[in-house]
């Protein structure tokens, strides 16, 4: 009987903790879009600029790829104001050495 109570109390703090972290998430991206000043769109479908802010890109690309990969980065640079560094490494186990220390890129490619 003590066992069956013990199983029926944690399911029920298990879905209940489940239900509080899968609530809604929309407040706290809003909150951390204001925060960070990144581009949303507006009701009217106007696209809002971004007010600075910095992403980290890691890629493995090289020669024409990569110009065309700093091209790119301009170019969205320019039009978001938000700056885009990118930072070549030679494989992706770099990336899986930093996602495991807890601190990976902001994107990857």
């Amino acid at each position: 009987m003590g066992r069956k109570l013990i199983g029926w109390l944690l399911c029920f703090v298990m879905i209940g903790s489940m239900l509080a972290g899968c609530g809604s998430k929309e407040e706290a991206m809003q909150e951390t879009r204001e925060e960070e000043g990144t581009k949303e769109e507006s009701p009217e479908g106007e696209t809002v600029k971004a007010e600075g802010g910095k992403i980290v890109f890691w890629h493995w690309w090289s020669a024409q790829e990569e110009e065309y990969l700093k091209t790119i980065a301009e170019n969205y640079q320019k039009e978001t104001g938000v700056e885009v560094e990118l930072l070549q490494v030679r494989d992706f186990a770099t990336v899986l050495t930093a996602i495991g220390g807890g601190t990976p890129p902001d994107e990857t490619g």
